[in-house]
């Protein structure tokens, strides 16, 4: 009897340890994962007895981190309950990877990184090794990539293709509030020039102080950069509305009084008439009524 009762006593103080012991969870050797793209678990986990719970705190550890990761990290520093293998899995950034991989600085980056049909992130297992292969992947511009993936022990080769924009820093004016078409000029405090990673800086406008001279022929909405194309100039001088008139020579400036003949826009050069001799002049549109004429 009391054996018996012994037996029942350790069968289930057995049930309750096993209930206690940590699932476990196989991964990879090494998990390169994209920097702004939602990682799947089934992608980066060969297999686990886990719960939903504990598959999500591996995902998050993966997803939130980098370098080489062992069991102390994983369960001290990143709460992962789960019993985790490989012993060490090293977690690297592939738009990272791949700014190594071209020798580009620090001002370039790879955005809106994905793989058609297939996971993007890229697994390891031990013995393999990567490489990258990219046709003019050194100026901005969308981008096919060549992923490869060797084993020289196997002799085996696995491809993948994955597409992402290489963008170059630069810097734009951008709004502040949603703006609607006018005809009022605009004003710099409705903006700021802030950093913006794209393929064609060429289109931005960033001449803060000449703002005024222009209006928009468009909607802009909140956190846009403003571009050439998204604006019209603003008639600075009027045709036959007196403007003032600098005339600059070497260290010598004389001011006068014409007459517009059109009406004339930042920069342009447009014919005036002289009030006092009424000979035709020619002079470049500087700000709101005022022309500039260098000899």
């Amino acid at each position: 009897m009391v054996k018996t009762i012994l037996f029942y006593i350790l069968s289930i103080f057995s049930f309750i340890l096993s209930g206690l012991e940590a699932c476990e969870i196989i991964s990879h050797h090494r998990i390169i994962r994209t920097q702004f793209v939602d990682l799947n678990f089934k992608d980066i986990a060969k297999s686990t007895d886990c719960n939903t719970k504990e598959k999500l705190q591996f995902l998050n550890a993966i997803q939130n981190s980098k370098g080489v990761l062992n069991p102390r990290i994983f369960k001290n520093d990143l709460g992962v309950t789960a019993s985790i293998k490989p012993a060490k899995i090293k977690v690297e950034v592939l738009e990272e990877n791949l700014i190594n991989r071209f020798n580009l600085t620090s001002k370039w980056t790879f955005r809106n990184t994905h793989a058609i049909g297939q996971a993007t992130s890229i697994v390891l297992s031990e013995g393999e090794k990567l490489s990258y292969d990219c046709l003019n992947c050194t100026i901005p511009g969308e981008k096919s990539i060549k992923v490869i993936i060797r084993d020289a022990i196997k002799g085996t080769e696995k491809f993948k293709w994955i597409k992402s924009s290489l963008l170059t820093r630069s810097y734009a004016l951008v709004s502040t509030t949603d703006f609607h078409v006018d005809n009022k000029p605009l004003s710099f405090s409705n903006f700021k020039l802030q950093e913006v990673f794209s393929a064609t800086p060429e289109v931005y406008f960033t001449k803060k102080n000449k703002l005024r001279f222009y209006k928009l022929n468009k909607v802009l909405r909140k956190g846009k950069p403003i571009e050439f194309s998204t604006l019209s100039p603003v008639s600075l001088v009027s045709i036959g509305n007196p403007v003032s008139v600098s005339l600059r020579y070497s260290t010598l400036s004389l001011q006068g009084k014409a007459i517009p003949m059109k009406n004339g826009f930042y920069g342009e050069l447009i014919q005036l008439r002289n009030i006092q001799t009424n000979k035709i002049i020619i002079g470049k549109v500087v700000d709101f009524n005022k022309v500039v004429i260098e000899l």
